[in-house]
């Protein structure tokens, strides 16, 4: 996730020309959505074991951050495509619906970080976390 945040890989996945030439539903307007679910169905597959043998809250957790995360990153950008292609690129609609998906993945990830701590805080009675800034 943070190397796409970092780099931009899905939007190069995003090809007009493909689009164009399939002539693809205003779902997906973005056509990294394609991939970009293919390789959502494959890591939930892969690491479905492991989620199986979290402890019941963890893994409840982990999936509401899932579900939110994903909903907001793929989901609102199927939606988006719709209310681009509707409502032009640069309206009031079409900006809130990109605002809406941002804020899905923001809190998911918060969701992500918490069940992380609450596992951990369920491991040791107590956790020390030091934070060093330094200007090198």
């Amino acid at each position: 996730m943070s190397l796409d945040e970092a780099f931009s890989f899905h939007e190069i996945l995003i090809i007009p020309s493909v689009r164009e030439s399939l002539h693809l539903n205003p779902v997906f307007y973005e056509t990294w959505v394609i991939p970009g679910a293919v390789l959502v169905g494959v890591f939930a597959f892969k690491y479905l074991k492991f989620l199986l043998h979290l402890p019941h809250k963890t893994r409840y957790l982990f999936l509401i951050a899932a579900i939110v995360y994903v909903g907001g990153g793929l989901g609102m950008e199927m939606v988006g495509g719709v209310l681009r292609i509707d409502f032009g690129r640069r309206t009031i609609i079409s900006l809130t619906g990109i605002i809406v998906e941002e804020s899905l993945e923001m809190v998911g990830i918060v969701i992500f970080i918490y069940a992380l701590l609450a596992y951990l805080s369920s491991l040791r009675e107590s956790i020390q976390l030091k934070i060093y800034v330094s200007e090198k």
